[in-house]
């Protein structure tokens, strides 16, 4: 029984960080995106 609740475990875990991976990888996207228009408004002034 403890394998199968470590197995358990450790794909949940597995599947919590590469959820957490992809929204950081998407929130850097964002963050880029956004700060070039920024920059491109600031620097066209």
């Amino acid at each position: 029984m403890k394998a199968s609740w470590v197995d358990k475990l450790v794909t949940a875990l597995s599947i919590v960080i590469n959820l957490v991976i992809n929204l950081v990888c998407m929130g850097v996207m964002v963050v880029v995106v956004l700060g070039r228009h920024l920059v491109y408004k600031v620097f066209k002034r």
